[in-house]
């Protein structure tokens, strides 16, 4: 393969990225809904983070498919933990920390929302058509590993282990040492320290450009227009995009609004459950990196992503009536396994079909109709009703119904999105 060493410079790169912005990104929710119990305050948070991402989102992928994808690479991370790590200091100020948590946790997701395009457009210059599942394979794992150790790591800075022992698995390992608790602002301070490091790694990348993009030196306004006028001209391929994306909606709500808040109120379980929980998570995700795309690359992507469209719905179907920690590791683990899957799948099926010089603006077409979808749902868990006791299992039963109907609308339009191939 061309570009290989240049290929495990991204993959060392990605890991260390997913790894210095997964404690964060873990930690800060559960400052939120479980130390301060502010369940109803962080939904408003997260709605308009989600807001201002949309906006940006839009301009993210002009960004990607218009610059130097290499100089992004370098930058995001940069400027990120730059961000962190002067806000990490400002927690002193008295009565900032909510709002500086705020803030640190909208920089992540700003950086998020540019990071994945590039990168994924990276891997389609760099490499050839035919390994893109395979290079999509190896960075599902890596970073699903890097998510491993983030959430353990996120368990241990939240939680301490006064006794010397570290919650792995849902087990106790005695690590031999007394470890106190971090205080949120040290967690964002060595975050940001690493991911300064991580961009002056990216730096040194250097790979041969397998293909060609041609620059396009339009407007900004002309740049968003196109990328959604390509997506309006190949319905079926925005179809397909927008039901393939639900899971991944569904998973980021969960993620960083309702997981904390299921634990705390439904499973009356504490921070070490929420680090455990995303080790399971980051495992079946890893696996899923390791045996989905071998399991259907002799079939269409629809075929697959069905199966896992299905599995997910069970699962958010049974979170509703469980009441079991370990059964909630369980089902953390199929949830991860499945956004994963549809994620190496979809994808690659995304770098197949679409041009090198849109794939950044298609992804962010994508990217805008499922934040829409996720303030939406942001918006409604937010009621208070669902703040009352467990009445977080409702929005499991919701968001079953939701895939339900991705499924269906997949299963119905599936020879199109298999016949399917680009205008000229």
């Amino acid at each position: 393969m061309k570009n290989r060493k240049a290929l495990w410079g991204i993959v060392m790169i990605n890991m260390l990225y997913n790894l210095m912005q997964g404690i964060s990104a873990l930690a800060i929710p559960w400052f939120f809904i479980k130390t301060k119990g502010l369940s109803s305050q962080w939904g408003l948070i997260y709605f308009i983070i989600t807001v201002l991402t949309l906006f940006w989102g839009i301009y993210a992928g002009t960004v990607v498919d218009k610059y130097d994808r290499k100089k992004i690479l370098f930058l995001n991370p940069l400027l990120c933990g730059i961000f962190l790590t002067i806000l990490s200091s400002l927690y002193y100020v008295p009565g900032n920390e909510l709002i500086i948590s705020a803030l640190c946790f909208g920089i992540i997701f700003f950086s998020y929302s540019l990071y994945f395009p590039n990168l994924y457009a990276i891997c389609q210059e760099m490499t050839p058509s035919k390994d893109y599942g395979k290079v999509n394979s190896i960075l599902e794992i890596q970073g699903q590993f890097s998510l491993i150790i983030a959430g353990s790591l996120a368990a241990l800075m939240m939680n301490g282990a006064s006794s010397g022992y570290w919650p792995v698995f849902g087990f106790d390992v005695d690590i031999g040492i007394v470890f106190e608790a971090w205080p949120l602002d040290v967690i964002i301070f060595w975050n940001g320290i690493g991911l300064i490091f991580t961009a002056f790694f990216a730096f040194g990348v250097k790979y041969e450009l397998l293909n060609i993009r041609k620059p396009d030196n339009g407007s900004i306004s002309k740049r968003i227009k196109e990328g959604f006028l390509f997506m309006f001209r190949h319905r079926i391929l925005f179809l397909f995009g927008m039901t393939s994306f639900m899971v991944f909606c569904v998973i980021l709500v969960i993620n960083f609004m309702l997981s904390p808040q299921y634990i705390a109120q439904h499973l009356m379980g504490g921070d070490e459950v929420y680090g455990t929980s995303e080790i399971y998570f980051g495992l079946g995700s890893a696996i899923a990196g390791v045996v989905v795309y071998q399991l259907y690359k002799k079939y269409h992507a629809v075929y697959g992503i069905s199966v896992l469209i299905a599995i997910t719905t069970v699962m958010l179907l049974f979170s509703v009536f469980n009441n079991v920690i370990f059964y909630f590791y369980v089902s953390f683990f199929f949830l991860g396994f499945c956004n994963a899957g549809i994620r190496v799948l979809r994808i690659t099926y995304l770098l197949e079909v679409i041009p090198t010089n849109l794939i950044g603006r298609s992804n962010s077409v994508f990217m805008v109709m499922n934040s829409l979808m996720r303030m939406l749902l942001i918006g409604i868990f937010s009621l208070a009703f669902f703040n009352l006791g467990n009445n977080v299992i409702y929005t499991f039963f919701i968001m079953g119904l939701i895939l339900v109907l991705a499924l269906i609308v997949t299963i119905l339009f599936r020879k199109d999105i298999i016949d399917f191939r680009v205008r000229k």
